[in-house]
């Protein structure tokens, strides 16, 4: 199980339960005082996992982009964080190379993210991209005068939170649902520490999202 909070646990289910319906498989027994604590694999619990407990680019298993023409400061993995490292300009991705998502499916998508820099605007998000290199979606937090979590697609259409609000050097939880419906209907939800701000339709479809990799991207303009 994955304890959140006192008020949320997450564990896996052992079987399908379909929209609207119910199971009465599962039991949470309250009051032992001596009961010890369940299993906490988290990898048991999501499709997938990952804490940065060890160099996943020393590791082989994500790759992080090094075009010096994009990305003058690749990512690591420093203190159980993947970071970008220090400011520099530039358009960076870093992604696991093991794991693939189908863009016909549902996918929740969740992570701590800390902007650091204070020069504006900085980038740092979540990313889904396509294994065709025809286009992806973002979508996570900016350090901008006027707004703070976006969504994003790779043909340029921006939206913007009305009323969020991110600081420099704290911890968000961002969750994203990526719902689709039809290859001109995807429903985008972002979640902020629990708050939903943010949600959007995306009728684009100048790409084709078929397969692709989960993966984190920032960008620096200046």
């Amino acid at each position: 199980r994955d304890y959140i909070s006192i008020a949320e646990v997450r564990f896996k289910l052992q079987a399908a339960i379909a929209p609207n319906a119910s199971s009465a498989a599962y039991f949470m027994y309250l009051g032992n005082a001596s009961a010890t604590n369940p299993p906490s694999n988290r990898e048991n619990i999501y499709e997938y996992f990952e804490d940065f407990s060890s160099d996943v680019f020393g590791a082989g298993t994500w790759t992080t982009s090094t075009n010096p023409a994009y990305c003058t400061t690749a990512f690591s993995v420093v203190s159980n964080r993947l970071q970008k490292g220090n400011y520099t300009p530039g358009d960076c991705f870093a992604w696991d190379d093991n794991v693939t998502f189908t863009a016909g499916e549902d996918w929740y998508v969740e992570s701590d993210l800390e902007l650091t820099s204070g020069i504006r605007p900085v980038v740092g998000s979540l990313s889904l991209h396509d294994d065709a290199g025809t286009g992806g979606y973002w979508t996570g937090l900016t350090e901008n005068a006027t707004d703070s979590v976006f969504i994003r697609n790779s043909a340029g259409t921006f939206t913007p939170s009305a009323g969020a609000t991110v600081s420099l050097g704290t911890t968000y939880r961002v969750t994203w649902l990526y719902d689709y419906t039809t290859p001109l209907s995807r429903t985008h939800t972002v979640w902020m520490n629990g708050t939903q701000v943010l949600q959007s339709n995306d009728a684009n479809a100048n790409f084709t999202l078929g397969t692709g990799k989960f993966g984190v991207h920032n960008y620096n303009p200046f």
